[in-house]
């Protein structure tokens, strides 16, 4: 347990930069969109998102791991901070759902545009995220997981007494 704690964060961390890495990247091309014919741009956005959907999941995934191992004895404000990251990541793994599900517009202009806008947000708001979490989340966990070691030996000592 003690080992897999101190490797969670890194986890998460690496995780992070490699979604903001993929994000960057993904807006770049649509950035450079006007330059691209609706269905190559179209296939290029989709390809990004569906990139991103496995490293989202799992980073989910590494996040709800390290819920738990916040101390109960952790101020209510971070654990309210922490509850409404995970929905917000949460939403942004369904708005990556509906993105890469959704199907080849009627015409080509509208397609790309709906998906153009609606992949330019929901990329903005997963740097944000990701932004968030580095500055807030990780920092929080940290702060109650070392807490947390730090109160674990007197519990064991109680126990061998």
């Amino acid at each position: 347990m003690g080992g897999h704690m101190h490797d969670l964060l890194p986890a998460v961390e690496k995780n992070s930069r490699e979604i903001s890495q993929r994000t960057a990247r993904a807006l770049g091309v649509l950035g450079a969109a006007e330059s691209m014919p609706g269905p190559a741009l179209y296939h290029q956005v989709m390809r990004n998102v569906s990139d991103l959907r496995p490293v989202w999941t799992e980073h989910i995934r590494l996040l709800s791991q390290a819920y738990p191992l916040i101390s109960s004895e952790t101020d209510r404000m971070a654990i309210t901070i922490l509850r409404q990251f995970q929905e917000d990541i949460a939403d942004t793994a369904q708005r990556l759902e509906m993105l890469s599900s959704a199907g080849w517009a009627r015409t080509p202009a509208i397609g790309v545009n709906s998906i153009r806008v609606g992949a330019t947000q929901t990329l903005a708001n997963i740097l944000h995220q990701m932004d968030k979490e580095r500055t807030t989340i990780v920092p929080l966990l940290r702060r109650s997981m070392t807490h947390r070691v730090e109160t674990l030996p007197v519990v064991q000592h109680l126990a061998t007494a």
